[in-house]
């Protein structure tokens, strides 16, 4: 039986100095298995904390966890949380932390960090204007912003779970941190940052778009050009579009609320690529225009092959649905590292020397958790106000959704185009 700890943060403002934070923590005993340590976006529903944040939920306000980290002399995993508290509340049965000074202030800096890195947490809880892959490459930017290792493992933690929809953050930071561990004081951290941006942007500007146009000629008819559709933004689909303008002659998009990510991607085309016809639609309106398209052409933001599906943008499950009923072909565009995989279940473990079993609460993040967005951005171009409809309607804004590979014909990567036989050989 093992005993995690949490660390409290009782002051809504992030002090100057670590230090500042010692006397503010507390260590929360859980007498609990190991293993049933949750996944840091279940923490304020998970039955671990059920009584304490039953208790104290109206005084404190999950912000976010650390990095685990084993205490050697005690062989214990610490598991650091870091809460604002409104107002400081009974610690009767929670006993101050007692291990060395040092010990404390490595664990607090997985959880609360300077101005900078904080900027960054910020950005990518709240962009809404970036695709995946783009999201990616400010990860690897971001990230050869450390000056210091544990600064970058700590920051890559905390960006691997900040979108949990969009895997292929995750896998940039993930695949920093190894090559870090890897090459451990061989190489800097911008070096290896540098390294694997490059080789995306290559994989991303020239291979993929090459893969496709390859599949898309066979598709030109003598004497005509194609006709796609496609929906939100996505880069990948940009780059393809404009990098096959010779043999697209026309290019529907549905305008994707709530933010209009299809205009977006419409008026990029049309910068790059002004001979090509865009015609913009309602998200409504798929089931008019597919029909008469020769090809759907749709991103992805995460792609799952244990589970047979692919997460996009709200809407995409539809467009998929209205093609198969009209027999048109579906290729999703999609570079490798938006393939989900299980390498973060054995990093952390590897870079911590802690037992790989011993960090079960990874391997439960097996679902790909899905997005809600505030209603604020749907009822923005309403004439009505919330209030006005009374307390029994309510508004949703899930961003994503899963769709199954048997809906698709093919994935298009920088590797190889897959099929639905290569998709199942792959599990």
């Amino acid at each position: 039986m093992h005993k995690a700890y949490m660390i409290i943060n009782y002051s809504k403002e992030r002090p100057k100095e670590l230090s500042n934070m010692l006397q503010k923590c507390i260590a929360l005993t859980l007498d609990i298995p190991l293993g049933s340590i949750p996944h840091p976006n279940y923490i304020q529903s998970s039955i671990l904390l059920k009584s304490m944040y039953q208790q104290h939920h109206d005084k404190m306000d999950y912000i976010r966890m650390g990095r685990p980290l084993i205490h050697n002399e005690s062989y214990t995993l610490y598991y650091p949380f870091l809460f604002n508290l409104f107002s400081k509340w009974d610690q009767e049965n929670h006993s101050t932390i007692n291990i060395e000074e040092s010990f404390q202030l490595k664990l607090l800096s997985t959880v609360i960090f300077n101005d900078k890195i904080e900027e960054i947490i910020s950005f990518f809880q709240n962009d809404r204007k970036h695709g995946a892959s783009q999201l990616a490459q400010i990860c690897l930017d971001s990230l050869s912003e450390c000056t210091d290792t544990e600064t970058a493992y700590n920051l890559a933690y905390q960006l691997s779970y900040i979108r949990p929809s969009m895997i292929p953050i995750k896998n940039a930071a993930i695949s920093v941190v190894n090559e870090l561990h890897q090459k451990r004081g061989e190489i800097s951290i911008s070096k290896v940052c540098k390294d694997i941006a490059v080789k995306w942007k290559m994989e991303n500007d020239e291979i993929i778009p090459n893969n496709a146009k390859a599949v898309l000629q066979s598709m030109v008819k003598v004497g005509e050009k194609l006709k796609i559709f496609t929906m939100s933004y996505s880069s990948s689909i940009l780059k393809v579009i404009t990098f096959c303008k010779d043999i697209i002659g026309d290019v529907i998009i549905a305008e994707s609320r709530p933010l209009f990510e299809g205009v977006t991607l419409a008026k990029n085309i049309h910068e790059i690529a002004p001979n090509i016809k865009i015609t913009l639609i309602t998200d409504v309106q798929m089931a008019i225009f597919i029909p008469d398209c020769n090809v759907v052409l749709l991103g992805a933001d995460t792609i799952n092959i244990d589970k047979q599906l692919f997460t996009n943008k709200t809407g995409s499950f539809a467009a998929c649905l209205i093609s198969n009923n009209f027999k048109v072909p579906i290729y999703v565009i999609s570079h490798e590292n938006k393939f989900e995989h299980d390498k973060d279940e054995y990093i952390w473990s590897k870079i911590n020397e802690i037992p790989a079993k011993e960090l079960i609460f990874m391997k439960q993040r097996k679902e790909t958790y899905l997005e809600e967005m505030s209603k604020e951005e749907v009822m923005k171009d309403w004439k009505q106000s919330e209030q006005e409809f009374g307390s029994n309607v309510d508004v949703r804004n899930i961003y994503f959704e899963q769709i199954p590979f048997h809906l698709i014909t093919a994935i298009i990567s920088n590797v190889k185009v897959y099929d639905n036989n290569d998709l199942r050989s792959r599990l």
